[in-house]
């Protein structure tokens, strides 16, 4: 869904053109581009990465988690954690740090997203292991 939300964002080159496109004033706030974006991703990745790691506390309740499992759960969360912080954090456009193309995103941002998706991997993973 978040996908074909920010679709025509990533097709302008400019602020200039963004702002053109957005009718509503409210909208062209960059505060709001960004609070925004953060509520969408943060929603699409933090119920799987939950559901995971309950299933997972479920399957190994009476043991210990196996490493990988364990640094799954620390890594996703570290990196879910960071991308908030990155996210809010920002300056610049709504794409990135940067005022000029290439809007190249906050390296804390870019650290977060990389780091809840090997940790995301680390679970599924992980889960798939638990249930063979």
């Amino acid at each position: 869904m978040s996908m074909v939300f920010n679709m025509q964002p990533t097709q302008m080159k400019t602020d200039a053109e963004f702002t053109k496109r957005r009718l509503d004033a409210a909208t062209m706030e960059p505060n709001y581009w960004r609070f925004s974006k953060l509520q969408l991703n943060t929603g699409e990745y933090v119920p799987t990465m939950a559901m995971l790691m309950y299933y997972l506390f479920s399957v190994y309740k009476a043991s210990t988690l196996p490493p990988i499992a364990a640094y799954g759960c620390i890594i996703s969360t570290a990196g879910a954690y960071s991308f908030v912080v990155g996210m809010a954090t920002q300056a610049g456009t709504i794409w990135g740090a940067s005022l000029k193309p290439p809007f190249a995103p906050p390296p804390l941002r870019a650290l977060g997203a990389l780091g809840r998706y090997a940790g995301l991997g680390m679970l599924i993973y992980s889960a798939y292991v638990a249930s063979v």
